[in-house]
């Protein structure tokens, strides 16, 4: 620990009576910036590791499904009746937040509850699962005919969410 350096708590009381908003605030930013510079690492990904080829993101706009527009129009409408109907009491769907519904219908219908016992039969066998699981979202019916020609061609793949629920969707896919 740098004997330059003061305790957060002091570190932090100092640089709020010191840094006020007026004519002089830049000038401390700069003396607070040139002060902690050597006790900062920053690493460009250049470099860490030079083969990394430079990202290339395109960017696909990908037309809902049949079964994906009839939840997103219900849960729009609040049509409580289409979304508890074939569903257990544990596992209602909540339209309490209608935003955070809409965004996972838009990910997958199987984000909301009660959504995939209902249009998954309980005796299905895990190809028909699988099928299901695929048609039912228009972004894994991309990334079904997307990632084969990728892989095949050499390429990786990179995938980020924000919802874990996706990403365990998506590893139940590439496990099987």
């Amino acid at each position: 620990y740098p004997s330059s350096c003061l305790g957060s708590r002091q570190t932090s009381g100092q640089y709020q009576r010191r840094v006020r908003w007026g004519d002089n605030a830049r000038e401390e930013i700069l003396k607070l910036q040139q002060q902690l510079g050597p006790y900062i690492l920053r690493r460009l990904k250049d470099t860490v590791e030079t083969n990394i080829p430079p990202k290339q993101e395109t960017i696909i706009d990908i037309e809902l499904t049949t079964l994906q527009k009839k939840y997103y129009r219900a849960i729009y409408e609040k049509n409580v009746e289409f979304l508890v109907k074939g569903c257990d009491k544990s596992n209602i769907p909540k339209l309490m937040n209608i935003e955070m519904q809409l965004r996972k219908c838009c990910n997958h219908p199987w984000l909301i509850n009660g959504a995939e016992d209902k249009e998954v039969p309980v005796t299905c066998t895990w190809n028909v699962y699988f099928e299901k699981t695929i048609a039912a979202s228009g972004k894994l019916v991309l990334l079904d005919k997307l990632l084969p020609k990728l892989k095949k061609e050499g390429h990786r793949v990179l995938i980020f969410s924000q919802m874990k629920m996706i990403l365990d969707i998506l590893q139940d896919y590439y496990s099987r």
